[in-house]
C-alpha cells in the first residue's frame, strides 16, 4: 500500500531527528537550490556542448566549479551538486 501524506511526513521527521542526531545535514541537502547565477552558467555550458564547442564548455565548466558546484554529464543530461569544501579549496591551491 502507498504511504499517505502523513506517513510520509512523520517517515522524513524521522529521519530528519536521526539526522540531527547524527550530524549528517541531510535537511541542508533537502532544501538546496542551484543559484540563478549558476543555472545560467550550465544552460550556457549545455548550448556549447551541443554546439560542440569543447573550449567553451569546459571553461563554463571551470567557472561552474569556481562558483561551488560540480557538474556530472549523464544520458539524461546534466547533474550538478555543491562541491565539497576539499574539492573547491583544490581551485584555490
Amino acid at each position: 500500500r502507498a504511504a499517505g501524506k502523513a506517513e510520509k511526513r512523520a517517515l522524513l521527521d524521522a529521519v530528519l531527528d536521526f539526522d540531527r542526531v547524527l550530524g549528517l545535514d541531510l535537511a541542508e541537502a533537502i532544501d538546496e537550490t542551484l543559484p540563478a547565477d549558476v543555472a545560467t552558467l550550465i544552460e550556457k555550458r549545455e548550448a556549447a556542448r551541443a554546439a560542440r564547442d569543447w573550449a567553451t564548455a569546459d571553461q563554463l565548466r571551470e567557472t561552474i566549479h569556481q562558483h561551488g558546484y560540480e557538474i556530472e554529464d549523464t544520458s539524461s543530461g546534466t547533474r550538478w551538486r555543491k562541491s565539497t569544501q576539499e574539492q573547491a579549496d583544490d581551485t584555490t591551491t
